[in-house]
């Protein structure tokens, strides 16, 4: 028994050292699996500006969005043919720009991961912009006649692609720069700011609904809110334009490790 005893201790000492080393390996912020926590170099301050310049855009992304679906019925009768389906023709258009979104985050993660997501997540944010403008000032079917909804069917599909790449550029953005224990938070933030955005675009018109009149509310009153969004995509554009990419990537692009065609390489090595 006491041979046994001895035997077992020494099997404990010498167990000891390996599941310290393990334990030491699992608590360092650096690993080896090319995971590396960047956060512990940033403020509190310097983060605050990450989630505004990332967050806002997707704002503005989501006002835009749902903006078109509160005066659905004012732009079919201005850019429809006069029937019983305008609204439902309005609507058409609606839901086809959820079929670009998909595509969206195809075309703006290659560029995310070809060019930058600080370049992806402005060129997303101009085109959404652009393109909400461009709806706000289009003249209507009385002008122009069938090339209206044709216009504005290419406008939505525009927006559909900026919110399909907005939305993963965004919280990829956000995590990586956030510390491993907050990468959660941080990616679901841009979840809570859609809802944001969703909630601004219906209370903006049914404040506009509220002071105009039906009439004025067809004649002018929905352009008003698609106008007023380029002064969030400013302000968006701005802050991103302030922001550096994350250092993740910047570690790439100083080690010449950027994938020359990221959407190949995640098509044929990654399509699990």
């Amino acid at each position: 028994e006491a041979r046994d005893l001895d035997l077992a201790k020494d099997l404990q000492q010498s167990a000891n050292p390996v599941i310290e080393d393990e334990l030491s390996a699992e608590s360092r912020p650096n690993s080896d699996d090319g995971d590396i926590d960047h956060s512990e170099s940033f403020t509190n301050w310097q983060l605050l500006q990450v989630m505004a310049g990332g967050l806002t855009g997707n704002v503005l992304e989501w006002f835009d969005f749902s903006v078109y679906t509160a005066v659905a019925s004012e732009l079919g009768q201005n850019f429809f043919p006069e029937s019983e389906a305008q609204l439902i023709a309005s609507l058409a258009i609606f839901a086809a720009s959820f079929l670009m979104r998909p595509l969206g985050g195809m075309v703006f993660g290659h560029i995310g991961d070809r060019y930058g997501r600080k370049t992806a997540l402005v060129i997303s944010i101009s085109l959404m912009a652009a393109s909400s403008l461009a709806m706000g000032l289009m003249p209507t079917y009385a002008t122009i006649g069938l090339a209206a909804p044709l216009a504005l069917g290419l406008l939505k599909c525009a927006q559909g692609l900026s919110v399909g790449g907005e939305m993963v550029g965004s919280m990829l953005f956000l995590c990586e720069y956030a510390s491993r224990r907050q990468r959660g938070f941080f990616g679901s933030t841009v979840f809570a700011s859609s809802t944001v955005g969703i909630t601004l675009g219906v209370a903006v018109v049914a404040v506009l609904r509220m002071h105009l009149t039906e009439e004025e509310m067809l004649s002018y009153g929905w352009r008003i809110p698609f106008v007023a969004g380029v002064g969030i995509a400013l302000v968006a554009c701005w802050l991103r334009f302030a922001l550096e990419e994350p250092p993740a990537f910047r570690q790439l692009q100083e080690s010449s490790a950027v994938a020359r065609n990221p959407l190949r390489t995640a098509v044929t090595k990654h399509w699990k």
